[in-house]
């Protein structure tokens, strides 16, 4: 995933959008072959392809035989077979608007292969599609394996690089791209992408603007949790939008959510822990000058992540 946002992010690259959806692609079969792995006990026979063989009568074997490629080594299960196996055999919940996601990065990356170049006219598409799904891998790398990829600065393309993306080239698409851009809204309307939470949208935009200063006292900008970084002020509409939970919405979430889940001591003690925690909880004042004012406290749904090392999540 890493070399996808470095392909991605090169400053003048003239297969960006192609190289991109090929390793992002790659990025998420390994990780779904490594869920069943780990699910598995690293039982690589769980990955196999296996197929009945033909017989001299016609006839197909009563066995089956692990399907092997040209040189002789074993076929393993394909990104949708993966994402069907963990599926059925309930191994983890894999979003529908992620799997909707990956399918329109599918569809992008084998038009490129096979055929089209990316113009601008889809760039953006890319763009938008690219940076959804990097939130849903870091999500998952993080509830599956308790792996923690922030360390990579994981914000990929629009902070590298700007690019303007003129609609004009939308108008000038070939048969085959428009085609695919058909099949890519067809696959947007069927996503639920009113959701609040990022983490399962089908895609994304992030905006940037830097503004240029003379003064030699400007402020740099600064990413991630640096203890140095000016604080960044949220307006109230972007406050509602990343604590959008209550505490009886929070709990009902939860209760939904986990397996014997109860609003108990438990519950609270981990509740409590995070309360001055601002990446998962916003308090609000009556008065914001005055600490002992009557107050009211919000979620944001990453607190989810907390609860996850507590508590089993229900099967679908």
């Amino acid at each position: 995933m890493i070399t996808a946002i470095e392909a991605y992010n090169k400053p003048d690259h003239k297969y960006r959008e192609e190289s991109f959806s090929i390793l992002v692609l790659n990025a998420w079969e390994l990780l779904f072959k490594a869920k069943i792995l780990l699910e598995n006990n690293n039982n690589f026979s769980a990955l196999y392809v296996y197929e009945k063989r033909n017989l001299k009568n016609g006839g197909k074997s009563k066995r089956s035989y692990i399907k092997r490629n040209r040189s002789g080594n074993p076929m393993t299960k394909g990104l949708r077979k993966a994402i069907s196996f963990i599926e059925n055999k309930s191994m983890g919940i894999i979003n529908n608007n992620l799997k909707a996601n990956i399918e329109a990065l599918t569809e992008i990356r084998d038009n490129s292969i096979h055929l089209i170049n990316i113009k601008s006219g889809l760039s953006e598409r890319v763009q938008e599609f690219g940076t959804a799904t990097l939130i849903k891998y870091l999500e998952l790398m993080k509830q599956w394996f308790s792996i923690d990829l922030q360390k990579y600065n994981f914000y990929l393309m629009p902070l590298s690089f700007f690019r303007d993306f003129d609609s004009a080239f939308i108008l000038n698409l070939t048969k085959e791209e428009t085609n695919l851009t058909k099949y890519l809204n067809t696959l947007q309307s069927n996503c639920s992408d009113n959701v609040k939470d990022s983490k399962y949208a089908f895609t994304l935009k992030l905006n940037v603007r830097l503004e240029k200063s003379k003064l030699p006292t400007a402020a740099k900008l600064a990413i991630g949790e640096n203890p140095n970084a000016i604080p960044i002020i949220l307006s109230e509409e972007e406050r509602n939008a990343r604590y959008p939970w209550s505490y009886s919405q929070l709990t009902e979430k939860l209760r939904n959510l986990y397996k014997y889940f109860k609003v108990n001591s438990k519950y609270h003690s981990i509740r409590k822990k995070f309360i001055d925690d601002n990446r998962y909880v916003y308090v609000r004042y009556l008065d914001p000058n005055n600490r002992n004012s009557t107050k009211k406290i919000w979620y944001s749904p990453d607190i989810i992540h907390e609860f996850d090392k507590c508590y089993k999540r229900l099967k679908n």
